[in-house]
């Protein structure tokens, strides 16, 4: 039996798709496509710690879309989450876990991208080094 398309897609809350492509048009996130945007902020919202479930769904990224980095990322955090590798024989949850981060780290990113002078990009920047070192130091 083949399986729905359901767990091939990764969606975000509806009514942030027009912020999604707004946002990919300014600056300093122009060089940025929507899936990079998206896991921007996944990381966000796995740092803050806190899932926001979506409401009214929207796709953005099928899954033939996602590089090995992407989908390593996506794991990672659907592990650390549940804290058993046993998730990701379960897609459709692994893609509701990350959704959950991203639409929260996507409501941070909105309130902070319109930071004209590149500052925030600076401090997110620094903040990631910060926690790659930090991990590295594990």
């Amino acid at each position: 039996m083949v399986k729905s398309d359901v767990s091939r897609v990764i969606y975000i809350e509806e009514k942030d798709k027009e912020d999604y492509d707004r946002i990919a048009e300014t600056k300093p996130f122009k060089n940025l496509g929507l899936k990079e945007i998206f896991i921007l902020a996944l990381a966000l919202g796995y740092k803050k710690g806190v899932r926001l479930p979506l409401k009214h769904k929207k796709d953005i990224i099928r899954e033939e879309y996602l590089s090995d980095e992407d989908r390593s990322i996506i794991n990672a955090i659907a592990i650390a989450e549940t804290g058993n590798f046993e998730i990701l024989e379960d897609k459709k949850e692994v893609y509701k876990i990350v959704e959950e981060y991203a639409n929260t780290g996507f409501t941070i990113l909105k309130k902070k991208a319109t930071n004209v002078d590149g500052s925030y990009m600076k401090e997110l920047e620094a903040d990631l080094r910060s926690e790659l070192k930090r991990s590295k130091d594990l």
